[in-house]
């Protein structure tokens, strides 16, 4: 058997298997097993609370008309910023920088008391708001 047959059965073979591999699993779960994902996920299914700052900002900028996101879709629409983010500390602290919306940048700190999380909003604009 030459080069040529045994790289045109390999080609074929390996082209067979991406296909059914797509066609079996899709994109699904492919990045679910991402530590930026994993955080995500942490986040969400041990929960979170807004702290009043937050409240009040979310109020004041739907009463101006800038309709602010959900706090899931922030979480999920956000990119996480390692640098500024302290998973080693206690307590555990993950930011997030958005790109629309009011809000520039929000963090999320874990509470040790029952370990749910807390939403607060570190930058954005709050003209015209008295939430400080």
């Amino acid at each position: 058997m030459t080069i040529k047959r045994r790289l045109l059965i390999f080609g074929t073979g390996l082209l067979i298997g991406t296909v059914l591999s797509y066609l079996l699993l899709g994109w699904r779960g492919c990045g679910d097993w991402l530590p930026e994902r994993r955080v995500r996920a942490d986040i969400e299914m041990a929960g979170f609370d807004e702290d009043a700052r937050a409240l009040c900002l979310r109020e004041c900028w739907e009463a101006a008309g800038l309709q602010p996101a959900t706090a899931l879709e922030w979480l999920y629409g956000a990119e996480l910023n390692w640098d500024a983010s302290g998973p080693r500390e206690t307590p555990q602290r993950y930011v997030f920088n958005l790109t629309t919306g009011p809000a520039q940048a929000i963090a999320f700190t874990r509470d040790g008391a029952d370990g749910r999380w807390k939403l607060r909003i570190t930058e954005g604009e709050t003209a015209g708001c008295a939430c400080d």
